[in-house]
C-alpha cells in the first residue's frame, strides 16, 4: 500500500495474524492475543492518500477522544476486554456509551452487556462501520422530531454533509453500513442522512450477496449506502449510528467548526440531557 514500512501483513517475525497465510497458503485461523499490535501507535497510516487518510483504528479513535477533550466532555475508555470480563457492569454507570470508528468483532458476552445496557435505557452512538460484525423511509434530516440533531447545521436541505475529512476527503468511506430492516434494523430509527455516489471498488458484503439475495429482495442502490440513522428506544435511549468508517476523520475540519463535528455534539449533549438509565444486575 506505500504507507507504513512496517506493516503487520508484511512483518511476521511478532508472529502472524489471520490475515496472513501458512506456508502451505492456506489461511491462519488462529493467533495470539499477545501478538504486538503494530498499528497502535498515534500517526500510523494503514493506506497512503492525498487527503490524508490511512488513519484507521488507534488513529482513528484518537480523533474522537481529543474532540470530547476539546468539547469539555469527561469520558472513561472501556477496552473489549473490559466489556468481556465485566459485562453489563462496565457500563452501567455512564449516561451515554460511544464506540470507536470500527467495533467489529465481539464476543457474546460484550454483545450481551451492550444489549442489556441499551435495554435499561442506555444511549449508544455508534461512530463507525463494518461493527457489531454477527448482528448488526425517506431521509428526515428536517423533519420536526429531528431538528435539534442538525440545530445549527450549516447545510441546508439537499446539500451535502461531511464532504471533507482526513479519512479520504469524506465522511462516508472505507467501510460502510446501512439499514436493513429485514435484518434486524428497529423499527424505531429513522434514516436521518445518506452517502451516495460511491464509485465501483464498493461492493456489497459476500454474505449479503450469497444468503440475503438469494430469499430477500435486491437492496436498493445495490445496497451502497452509508445511512446516518437516529432513535429512541422503547426503553428511552437513544440510538444514533453513522455507517461510517471514516467519519471520525471529518471531526476535526476546520478546529471541529463543521457540520459533522456538531451533529455529534448535538446527538452526545441531547442523549446526556435524557439518560434515564435505571439498571439494577445480580
Amino acid at each position: 500500500m506505500r504507507a507504513y514500512p512496517h506493516n503487520p501483513d508484511v512483518v511476521t517475525a511478532f508472529g502472524a495474524s489471520t490475515y496472513n497465510y501458512h506456508r502451505d497458503a492456506s489461511r491462519i485461523s488462529l493467533s495470539s492475543r499477545l501478538r504486538p499490535v503494530l498499528t497502535m501507535r498515534p500517526g500510523y497510516l494503514t493506506f497512503l492518500d492525498e487527503h490524508g487518510s490511512g488513519l484507521r483504528h488507534f488513529s482513528a479513535d484518537s480523533h474522537l477522544t481529543n474532540w470530547l477533550k476539546e468539547k469539555g466532555f469527561e469520558f472513561d475508555v472501556v477496552t473489549d476486554e473490559d466489556l468481556d470480563d465485566r459485562g453489563v457492569d462496565a457500563l452501567k454507570h455512564y449516561d451515554v456509551v460511544l464506540t470507536g470508528s470500527h467495533p467489529e468483532y465481539h464476543t457474546r458476552r460484550m454483545l450481551d452487556a451492550l444489549l442489556a445496557y441499551r435495554s435499561a435505557g442506555g444511549s449508544l452512538m455508534y461512530l463507525g462501520a463494518n461493527g457489531f460484525y454477527w448482528k448488526i423511509g425517506p431521509p428526515a434530516s428536517f423533519a420536526v422530531e429531528y431538528a435539534w440533531l442538525f440545530a445549527e447545521v450549516k447545510a441546508g436541505a439537499g446539500e451535502p454533509l461531511g464532504n471533507f475529512g482526513l479519512s479520504g476527503g469524506g465522511a462516508a468511506g472505507f467501510q460502510i453500513d446501512r439499514t436493513a430492516t429485514d435484518l434486524g434494523t428497529p423499527a424505531y430509527v429513522t434514516v436521518v442522512a445518506y452517502s451516495d455516489n460511491h464509485d465501483a471498488s464498493f461492493v456489497t458484503v459476500p454474505e449479503e450477496l450469497l444468503f440475503n439475495r438469494m430469499v430477500g429482495k435486491p437492496r436498493a442502490h445495490s445496497g451502497i449506502r452509508a445511512h446516518m440513522i437516529c432513535g429512541f428506544g422503547p426503553s428511552g435511549g437513544g440510538l444514533f449510528a453513522v455507517g461510517s468508517i471514516s467519519f471520525l476523520g471529518s471531526l476535526y475540519c476546520a478546529g471541529y467548526d463543521n457540520d459533522v463535528s456538531q451533529i455529534v455534539e448535538n446527538c452526545l449533549r441531547r442523549f446526556l440531557a435524557a439518560s434515564h438509565i435505571s439498571l439494577s444486575c445480580p
